[in-house]
Formats: structure tokens, sequence, C-alpha cells
């Protein structure tokens, strides 16, 4: 595993009254990394996060926060640590790049906040392929991607580094954003 941002914040935490959760996921450098939050079990958002000296950023907010084995302090709130299952290693396009494919084919990719499904399948070589993007049932667009030299192009989006953590897929565009989209029903 990478350990990019090497922080006890990575992970799932819900409110003790159950209304609010976060799910902290580790992403492409120190420190840094993606964060769904749900409210009432519902998707809400999606935020890149950052720790800083004074907190963690997502969004326009800087919230202090303090960690003490499975519970945490954010925000004036407090939130317990939700077990995490074991669903698969990290699979890194640029070290493992025909099991990162074949993991990408195999199965729907969900937008967490909007009711888009994204599936990619291989096209004539194992490097390169079609998808197409589902909006609330109807087809939407398809398009092309293609991988070469560790780097993914989706459409017309360069994607320099890219893994697939457990059930999330993580692109980290060129101008350092990172998209996210989770795994669904095997396609």
């Amino acid at each position: 595993m990478p350990g990019y941002a090497a922080s006890d914040l990575i992970g799932n935490w819900t409110s003790t009254d159950k209304k609010l959760r976060y799910d902290f996921l580790e992403g492409f450098a120190p420190k840094k990394g993606v964060v769904i939050q749900y409210e009432n079990g519902k998707p809400k958002s999606v935020d890149e996060w950052e720790i800083r000296p004074d907190g963690v950023k997502f969004g326009y907010s800087t919230n202090k926060y303090k960690i003490l084995d499975n519970t945490m302090i954010f925000a004036g709130k407090n939130f317990q640590r939700l077990p995490i299952k074991k669903s698969g290693k990290i699979i890194e396009l640029k070290r493992e790049s025909q099991i990162f494919i074949d993991t990408l084919v195999a199965s729907y990719w969900l937008n967490p906040i909007e009711e888009e499904s994204y599936q990619y399948k291989k096209g004539f070589s194992s490097t390169s392929g079609i998808f197409s993007i589902t909006k609330k049932g109807k087809q939407e667009s398809l398009g092309s991607w293609s991988f070469a030299n560790g780097v993914i192009k989706i459409a017309r989006s360069i994607y320099p580094n890219e893994r697939i953590a457990g059930d999330f897929l993580l692109l980290l565009t060129s101008r350092n954003n990172i998209t996210v989209l989770k795994r669904g029903e095997k396609s």
C-alpha cells in the first residue's frame, strides 16, 4: 500500500446520531485526499481534503479535529470510526496496468453524488476501448479511453496518476484534482 496520506483521518466516520457520515479516502500526496459526505444516508458532496496546521480543510472551511482511538471530535461534533471491510488491495495503473484495466472493465463505476454510471469496455487491444455514461437510466454519451506510458486518457481528459482502492476509482487530473467513482455492479 502506498500510504501517501499517512493519516489517522483516513476511514469512515459517523456522527453519534448517525445523521452525518464522512468517508475520508487516501489521496495522491501526503496529508491530502478525497472526502465523501453523507447526510441521512445519502451522498451530499465529494471534496478534496487537506491536513493543515490549523485543522483539516475541505470545501471552503477548515475545521479543527482530534482523534482518540476510534473517536473523532470534528467541527464540534463527536464521530465514531466505522469498521472497514477489506475489499482488496490498492491497484495502481503504473505498477499493475493489466490488473488495473481488467478491474476497470469488470464493473460499472458510479458517480457518488449524481445518478451517473460509467461502463468501460476493451476495444481491439487490451490498452484501449470505449466507455458509456448512463444518467438516470438513459444513455448519455459514448467516448474512448486509452492507456500508454502510465497515463490514461478518457475522452479529452488526461489522468497522469490513477488507482483503484477497494471500491473506489481515483483519477488524478493534470491540474491535481481528483475524480472519484464508486464501484457498482459487475458489468
